[in-house]
């Protein structure tokens, strides 16, 4: 499933300043988001696709079952850790290019970019940087991986670019890495990725005006959903027309899961299932409030700044990045986690007051405007390029 990265990336690419400037994109050939950056990217950028190491392991293994012995398979780990070295190193060889930019999910994230790092720097390339988008993982701080990652970044990046001040915070504390790499870049959006003009009418969201909430983003468990579901139960009680709307892939977690958590807390029938789709906007625009009850590792909340892109107050529990975005009260509301009391009560104080959802949706647009537009983002990565050391 794409992601927040590869939108991240499609605005950024699409919103670039330097209009002599020229992308070559290396995506990973199984990478769900591969379509999407298709779609989504200027026909001048090229994208050429690349097998990871571990891939190129597999295949070897699947080949040849009897190297699987422990012994046997870490020697096929490094020879094809090898051989990606050199097929990425004679792809990039064959290039003009003056910078390298590292889109990476969490930390450590993909090996390639350590692969790519190491080639760019041997090649002293004029700035190398790398983007980490969530949190690193506290049982791997001192593993032998996590030490050999720390020395590359170390020795070979410019900068580390973090999503948000607690991310740059959690880096600090949790990875080890050169404390003066580090520095914040908030995500920015670009409306004109939301829309599809192909499909007008959008999935039916907002059956029900004034009442119609949404979460959006995958599935998995640390979003919050079945918090949401618990805090629903009070919600319908107060609003009986009110509907849920969950947007997200149905790869992207355990939707049957989440669906027998919603008939166990007995609001089936107020829960409609959203599928991802090329024109969010009208999902967006549809929408009388957004939710993004986060349980751990939301370094941004890029659901959030959607929503004030599109002027729509936003509840929000008080994780990661979230507090960074939102100021309780004027462009949305802040609760703990795990509290589904306090979630249901902040959603119903703005489903019973139209006049508090436009002001909230106001304020929040304002501050989209001032600080979370593509071209925002765009320009701070410009000039960290071609900035000074």
């Amino acid at each position: 499933m794409a992601g927040g990265a590869d939108w991240s990336l499609i605005d950024l690419i699409r919103h670039w300043p330097g209009k002599d400037d020229r992308f070559t994109l290396f995506v990973n050939k199984t990478h769900e988001g591969l379509p999407l950056l298709r779609e989504k990217l200027p026909r001048s950028v090229e994208i050429r696709e690349f097998t990871t190491f571990l891939e190129l392991a597999a295949e070897t293994l699947e080949k040849h079952p009897f190297l699987a012995f422990p012994p046997l398979r870490k020697l096929v780990l490094l020879w094809k850790l090898a051989q990606n070295y050199w097929q990425l190193k004679s792809a990039l060889d064959g290039l003009e290019y003056g910078a390298v930019l590292l889109n990476n999910g969490g930390y450590p994230g993909a090996l390639t970019s350590y692969t790519v790092s190491q080639i760019a720097w041997k090649r002293s390339v004029r700035k190398s940087v790398m983007i980490v988008r969530n949190y690193p993982p506290h049982p791997y701080t001192k593993s032998l991986i996590m030490r050999v990652v720390r020395h590359i970044c170390n020795r070979t990046l410019d900068h580390i670019v973090t999503v948000s001040k607690s991310l740059r915070r959690a880096m600090v504390e949790d990875s080890g890495v050169d404390e003066r790499l580090l520095l914040t870049i908030y995500n920015g959006i670009a409306l004109d990725n939301k829309n599809d003009d192909s499909r007008p009418d959008g999935p039916p969201v907002a059956i029900v005006p004034g009442c119609s909430v949404g979460i959006i983003g995958t599935l998995q468990p640390r979003k919050g959903h079945r918090l949401l579901f618990q805090a629903w139960q009070s919600v319908i009680a107060r609003f009986p027309q009110a509907k849920l709307y969950v947007v997200g892939s149905s790869k992207s977690g355990n939707k049957n899961g989440l669906k027998r958590y919603a008939e166990e807390q007995g609001i089936s029938d107020a829960v409609v299932w959203v599928d991802f789709t090329s024109n969010m906007g009208a999902v967006y625009e549809r929408l009388d409030v957004v939710v993004t009850p986060s349980l751990e590792y939301e370094s941004f909340g890029r659901a959030v700044i959607e929503a004030m892109a599109f002027s729509k107050p936003v509840v929000a529990t008080k994780v990661g990045g979230m507090p960074e975005l939102i100021e309780d009260g004027i462009d949305g509301y802040l609760v703990e986690k795990n509290d589904p009391h306090a979630l249901a009560e902040r959603i119903c104080r703005l489903l019973g007051s139209e006049s508090t959802r436009k002001e909230m949706g106001k304020a929040g647009h304002a501050k989209y405007l001032r600080t979370f537009t593509a071209d925002a983002m765009a320009r701070n990565y410009y000039e960290l390029f071609n900035g000074g050391s």
